[in-house]
C-alpha cells in the first residue's frame, strides 16, 4: 500500500536531525546534479524528490550517529593527590583509553628531545598500543607518562652513542653524550627525580636507585668512552628501552606488592579522587 503525503511528511520530520526547512533553490540545484546521468523518463515531481532526498539524508545521519563510538576525553582535570605522587608521579590524571590519547601523549612529550622523529614516533606508537584499549578504564599521571617518554629518549640517545662508537663517529658520539648529560635537567626527569642517585632511595632490601638513579652512571660511561658500562646501565633498569622496539607489555604486579624504587613511576592504580573521571 503506497504511503500518503502525510505519512511521508511524518517520516521525514522524524528522520531529519536539522528539523529545518531546506532552501528549495539549493535542493533544485542538488537534484539537477543527481539527475544528470539519469534517464529523463524516470523523473518524478520535484516535491517528492526533495522529500526523498531529505528522508535519505536524515536516515543516513541517524545511522551514522548511532554507529559512532562515544568520544572519551583523555584529560580528566583531576590531579594526582599528594599521597599518590611518590608511587604514581605528579600532574594531571590522563585516561589511557581516551579517544585522543595518542595526540595528547605526543603533546605531553613535545619538549623531550629524541635523536630523530622516527625514534620518537616508535615510542609513541608503542606506548599507545601498550596502554590503550584495555578492558577497563586505566589512568596515569602526566608525570608518570612523561617519565616513560624520558626513559625512552635516554635509551634512544644511548643507542645512538653505541652506534656512533661502533662506527667511529666522534662527532655523533659527542652529540649523544651531550644529550644524555642534558637529560639531568629535563623537566620530565626532574619532576619525578630531581636528584638521581644509584643508592638514593630506600627499598625493602636496603638502599636502591631513585627513579632515574642509573642515569648518572650512563652519562659517566658515555663521557669516558666505556660501552660496557653504558650497556650495563641500560640493562639495570629495563624500563629505559621498554618502548623503543616492538611492544613489550609491563609485567603486572600483584596487588599490594611493594614496588621497587627504580620501577617508579609506573602506571598507578586509579587514585580515589580520579575514580569518578575514569567512569564517565
Amino acid at each position: 500500500m503506497p504511503i500518503s503525503e502525510g505519512q511521508l511528511d511524518h517520516l521525514i520530520t522524524a528522520a531529519d536531525p536539522s528539523r529545518g526547512t531546506p532552501d528549495e533553490r539549493i535542493l533544485e540545484q542538488t537534484w539537477a546534479h543527481v539527475t544528470t546521468d539519469l534517464d529523463s523518463g524516470a523523473a518524478v515531481p520535484f516535491r517528492r524528490r526533495s522529500r526523498l532526498i531529505r528522508l535519505g539524508i536524515g536516515i543516513a545521519a541517524v545511522a551514522a550517529l548511532t554507529a559512532a563510538a562515544p568520544f572519551i576525553a583523555t584529560r580528566t582535570g583531576e590531579w594526582n593527590p599528594p599521597e599518590w605522587v611518590s608511587a604514581g608521579g605528579p600532574g594531571e590524571i590522563y585516561r589511557l583509553d581516551g579517544s585522543d590519547f595518542a595526540s595528547q601523549l605526543a603533546a605531553l612529550g613535545a619538549d623531550i628531545p629524541y635523536p630523530d622523529q622516527a625514534s620518537r614516533q616508535q615510542v609513541l606508537d608503542n606506548l599507545v598500543t601498550e596502554f590503550a584499549g584495555g578492558p577497563e578504564p586505566v589512568a596515569a599521571s602526566t608525570g608518570a607518562l612523561r617519565a616513560d617518554l624520558a626513559r625512552s629518549a635516554i635509551c634512544a640517545w644511548a643507542r645512538t652513542w653505541q652506534a656512533a662508537n661502533s662506527a667511529g663517529d666522534a662527532q655523533l658520539r659527542r652529540t649523544s653524550t651531550d644529550a644524555l648529560a642534558g637529560a639531568l635537567t629535563w623537566p620530565a626527569v626532574t619532576d619525578v627525580d630531581p636528584h638521581p642517585s644509584i643508592d638514593g632511595d630506600k627499598t625493602d632490601d636496603g638502599r636502591g636507585p631513585t627513579v632515574f638513579g642509573d642515569l648518572p652512571g650512563i652519562i659517566h660511561a658515555a663521557r669516558h668512552n666505556d660501552p660496557t658500562a653504558l650497556a650495563k646501565g641500560l640493562e639495570q633498569n629495563s624500563y629505559y628501552c621498554a618502548y623503543n622496539d616492538e611492544r613489550q607489555p609491563r609485567v603486572a604486579q600483584e596487588q599490594g606488592a611493594p614496588t621497587a624504587a627504580k620501577d617508579r613511576p609506573a602506571v598507578p592504580t586509579t587514585p580515589p579522587s580520579a575514580a569518578s573521571s575514569t567512569n564517565k
